[in-house]
């Protein structure tokens, strides 16, 4: 009977971290317009985004005493961050300059159809009738509102649609990775090996900074609403995930 209570209280508070990191995820296009309003240009939103982000998760870390990955996961990791969201998050914001943030997230939404879609295609995970049906709904609804849409150009629609794809990749070895080593402490790396690919771009090309604060309080509101709070929401699910399995396996 306390397992199941336990179980229950997992899954719950795992659906609040769940809310917690898709509101999160889901007003950074409102502030990155702000911030491209306020003057700057994607690159240096980026790079301040996860230089921010990856100061505070590293403070986090040193304070809560978590070891850092090592070995191999440690050099999985720093790749993850470094080739998978380095080219996820660079499609994103370049889209978010040349359509609507609507559309923009509209496009960056359908990863988790094409999760479900390249597992069966890789990973040869048994497609159910169900994720047949969702899948098709989910892509023909993104195909009706790119018809209907005039939200953006067509390089800001393409980039969107990549911006997607390489996010599903990314969840797809993510999965992989990020199981073997602590949700926080592999977080801290890919957020933290981001940033420093974001800092050689703006070495190579220079910065363009916003003009006025609300430029800097779009950027801040980025880095630790949309990256620290979204990405905490994220480890947070794992840590609950994870507790639920120790406890059924504590049942059995």
């Amino acid at each position: 009977m306390k397992n199941i209570q336990s179980a229950a209280a997992n899954r719950r508070l795992g659906f609040i971290f769940i809310i917690i990191s898709a509101a999160s995820f889901g007003v950074m296009p409102i502030f990155a317009r702000l911030a491209y309003t306020a003057g700057a240009e994607p690159v240096t939103v980026l790079f301040l985004r996860f230089a921010m982000a990856a100061v505070v998760m590293n403070l986090i870390m040193v304070a809560s005493r978590t070891p850092y990955p090592r070995g191999l996961i440690l050099l999985e990791l720093i790749l993850l961050g470094a080739i998978g969201y380095v080219g996820e998050s660079l499609a994103y914001f370049l889209a978010l300059k040349m359509a609507s943030a609507g559309l923009v997230a509209l496009l960056l939404y359908i990863y988790p159809a094409l999760v479900t879609a390249l597992s069966a295609i890789f990973l040869k995970e048994h497609l159910t009738r169900i994720k047949i049906v969702a899948l098709f709904l989910a892509l023909s609804g993104t195909a009706l509102t790119l018809r209907i849409s005039s939200g953006g150009s067509l390089l800001g629609i393409l980039l969107g649609i990549a911006a997607a794809v390489d996010y599903a990749i990314y969840i797809l070895l993510g999965s992989r990775i990020v199981r073997r080593s602590s949700p926080l402490g592999s977080t801290t790396v890919i957020i933290t090996s981001t940033a420093g690919v974001y800092a050689g771009i703006v070495a190579m090309r220079g910065v363009t900074y916003p003009t006025v604060s609300t430029g800097w309080i779009a950027i801040i509101a980025i880095a630790l609403i949309s990256t620290v709070l979204a990405f905490g929401g994220g480890a947070g699910k794992k840590r609950q995930v994870a507790r639920q399995e120790k406890a059924g396996h504590a049942g059995e």
